[in-house]
């Protein structure tokens, strides 16, 4: 991603893309690293007491890295995903800089559903602060967390956190959640997390069988995100 184009890539169902570094106007990648990709298919039972982990990083002033990288992807395929560990493509952590990644795509596909209040973290969030808790010059979206089960025909898309403190702001429409043209935008629901909104720009698709009683908010007042 760059500073011009701060959004997140990739089929939300089944993503297989890494995380791009940083790249200026001028062309010029910095050295704050993009996330890798893990893509996992199981015959029987997945538990993750652990991590599971495609995050960006921010790097430092030190290694002249300036910028935070794109989250990277995890998809999981398996009978059943369990367990009280963390399973993140999370776009960079609070440092010095001023130019913040963006989240990636997790997909989990199961046969039951995932209860994912047992689990510590399954996210695609992006931080767009800085170490000083202002917001950062350029930053992105939230990435998104996709999950299917036998239960469902579409599967549910969640679009994740985003720690912004501008609210929905025309100024910074590049660096919202976008629906793309990779893969297939059809969901049985919507979950819009904290400061997050899903764009639908002219040329794309978002099909809710359910219509917009299918979306649902995370968060209240001036945290409440959108469509």
């Amino acid at each position: 991603f760059s500073a011009t184009g701060c959004q997140v890539y990739g089929d939300p169902k089944e993503p297989i893309h890494v995380g791009l570094p940083f790249k200026n106007a001028s062309g010029t990648y910095y050295l704050g690293k993009g996330g890798g990709a893990i893509y996992l298919t199981v015959t029987g039972a997945v538990t993750v007491d652990g991590v599971i982990r495609a995050d960006s990083s921010d790097g430092s002033w030190a290694e002249n890295a300036r910028a935070s990288g794109a989250a990277g992807s995890v998809y999981i395929r398996a009978a059943s995903v369990s367990g009280t560990g963390s399973i993140t493509a999370d776009g960079s952590n609070s440092n010095e800089q001023n130019n913040k990644g963006v989240g990636g795509r997790v997909a989990i596909v199961t046969e039951t559903p995932v209860d994912r209040g047992t689990f510590a973290a399954i996210s695609a969030k992006v931080n767009t602060l800085n170490n000083s808790s202002k917001q950062a010059t350029t930053f992105g979206g939230a990435g998104t967390v996709y999950f299917k089960d036998s239960t469902m025909t579409y599967g549910k898309l969640v679009v994740a956190e985003k720690s912004d403190r501008n609210g929905l702001s025309m100024d910074y429409i590049n660096r919202y959640t976008f629906v793309g043209t990779d893969g297939d935008w059809t969901f049985d629901s919507v979950e819009i997390a904290k400061n997050s909104y899903l764009i639908v720009p002219a040329g794309t698709s978002l099909h809710l069988p359910a219509g917009l009683t299918s979306v649902t908010g995370t968060a209240t007042g001036t945290a409440l995100g959108g469509i």
